[in-house]
Parts: structure tokens; sequence; C-alpha cells
């Protein structure tokens, strides 16, 4: 998942950098878009398909009667499988974050407008992870959550 953050981050900043006619100061605006936009879609589509199965394993498996024996609350085990299943994505963000700076460098860039992207980033990353768990809660199967259901009829 780092790989893939990265391989997206470096495609990126090659496409601003590269890319022939603006200025050094619009080359760093140009840069920072092309890094946001790689650091959306990312964000969005890997948070939702990490989480999609985090509950429907444990229902397809026969062990979330079992979770609801412990002393935890509903909202502490779906927390704490949102929690075990967004570290991988959750690491790989954290690791695009210096590359956000480096448009920085090149000026047209100030530190608040990557703060507030950077955080927009994570929030869009909390909001995909969300929906994850959701449609995890919702469904009984992983290949439904790709797939809807036909019927039949007889």
């Amino acid at each position: 998942m780092r790989a893939a953050f990265a391989v997206v981050a470096a495609l990126a900043f090659a496409f601003g950098m590269f890319l022939p006619g603006p200025s050094p100061r619009e080359r760093g605006q140009l840069l920072l878009t092309c890094l946001t936009i790689g650091g959306f879609v990312l964000s969005l589509f890997s948070g939702a398909g990490l989480t999609a199965d985090a509950i429907t394993s444990e229902k397809r498996q026969g062990t979330l009667g079992l979770l609801f024996l412990t002393p935890l609350r509903g909202w502490e085990i779906v927390l704490g499988k949102m929690t075990t299943h967004s570290l991988q994505v959750g690491y790989a963000m954290l690791s695009g974050i210096p590359l956000m700076f480096l448009p920085l460098l090149l000026g047209g860039v100030v530190w608040a407008e990557i703060t507030r992207i950077v955080l927009a980033l994570l929030l869009a990353l909390l909001f995909s992870l969300g929906c994850g768990m959701f449609w995890s809660t919702v469904t009984r199967e992983a290949r439904t959550s790709v797939r809807p259901r036909r019927s039949r009829s007889y």
C-alpha cells in the first residue's frame, strides 16, 4: 500500500514537474494540484476497500457473536475493527505527506494551503473508512459489495 501511494505521488510529481510551459510559481501550484488529486483518489478507494470486509468476515466465520460476549460495546468493536484495518492505509498516507511539501520549495504555495489539503485528505480517508465499515455491517458476503444481487424468477 505504501508503495502504491509512493508511485502515485512520484507520477504526480513527475507530471507536474515536466509539464512544459508554466512558470516556476505556477508549476508549484500545478504540482500541488496533481499530488492532491492523486492522494484524494487513493484515500477514497483504498480506505473503503480495506474495511469493506472487516465485519463481514466475522459474520461469515460465525465469530461475531463471540465478540459480543466480551465486555465491549458495539461501537467499541466497530471502532477497533476499523482501526486495525486502517493502519495500513494510514501509514501509507503518512508516508506521502512529506511529498506534499515539495511544491513549497518551488513557490506559489503557502504552508496554510498545504496543511488544509493534508487535513482534507485525512478527513477523506476517515470518510472512506466509515463507508467501508458501514457496507461491511450491511452485507454478509464480500462479493455482494462488488456485484448487486439478482432476483430470480421461478
